[in-house]
């Protein structure tokens, strides 16, 4: 028996990591957003809630087991804090996940503190 167009359109879609024309007809995009528990400061933004298939299995692996963290709307004008919503939602659309890496001035922060003045070892006074 054949399919109807209607449910292979259906069935199309439902596959789909996002809808592929969202982002043409000017509508939100719904996100789900993880933080991994392994990496810190690192977030998966996922187009589909739980939908974890769509991650590649190296990237999966590296980011060991995800936190549920934020549930949110996102269109080409909202402002994020950290990026650019115009490639979360491209990223979201064409592979159904977007991987938000920590700030590098917080790495660099973390690794080379600030010394009020210069280290003192055995040859030198105290």
């Amino acid at each position: 028996m054949p399919v109807p167009k209607r449910s292979k359109f259906l069935l199309r879609l439902a596959c789909a990591p996002y809808p592929p024309n969202a982002r043409q007809w000017g509508v939100a995009m719904h996100c789900f957003v993880y933080a991994s528990l392994r990496k810190s400061d690192t977030y998966v933004w996922l187009g589909r809630r739980d939908d974890f298939t769509c991650l590649p299995e190296s990237l999966a692996l590296m980011l060991g087991e995800l936190r549920f963290v934020l549930e949110v709307e996102l269109t080409e004008q909202r402002k994020l804090p950290r990026e650019d919503a115009q490639q979360v939602m491209k990223h979201i659309t064409e592979k159904g996940w977007y991987l938000q890496l920590p700030p590098q001035e917080t790495l660099s922060v973390a690794n080379h503190p600030d010394y009020k003045s210069a280290p003192k070892g055995p040859d030198r006074e105290h």
